[in-house]
């Protein structure tokens, strides 16, 4: 399987723009709608570190920006002081749609919280679909 040979006409087919007004390729393009499909299916949205020494990750930034646009997804940030010590303001940056936390423990703790109470939220919501999957776990649990 690996090393991948792939021709050279393949290559520079996938290689060009997927979209008229993007440079994305049709891979960029189909990673970027797998992650949002990931995203719809999340409990939580964990950005780590997405101005990692100062530079912002536009992926993670697309993210961020798609999971608070559909309002459904929490987004835990973690970003310590040193990734943003020499960032100027950017008045049209993707938004914080979320705490942003700069020590790893809170980090963690927020985002154990959120993704509790977004489980605890979406099993109340979806109370009959989740017992299906209970009463099929409890199938199988020893006798007592």
């Amino acid at each position: 399987m690996f090393p991948l040979t792939i021709e050279t006409d393949e290559g520079r087919e996938l290689s060009k723009p997927a979209e008229r007004r993007s440079h994305r390729s049709i891979i960029d393009a189909q990673i970027r709608h797998r992650d949002f499909r990931y995203i719809d299916q999340s409990d939580v949205v964990s950005a780590y570190r997405p101005r990692l020494n100062g530079h912002q990750s536009s992926g993670v930034a697309a993210e961020k920006t798609y999971a608070a646009g559909t309002g459904a997804t929490p987004v835990v940030e973690f970003t310590p002081a040193e990734d943003v010590k020499k960032i100027e303001s950017e008045p049209f940056s993707a938004p914080l749609p979320g705490p942003v936390f700069d020590t790893l423990s809170e980090f963690y703790r927020a985002l154990d919280k959120t993704a509790r109470q977004e489980a605890q939220r979406r099993y109340v919501r979806k109370q009959a679909w989740y017992r299906k999957f209970e009463g099929f776990r409890n199938s199988f649990a020893p006798a007592e």
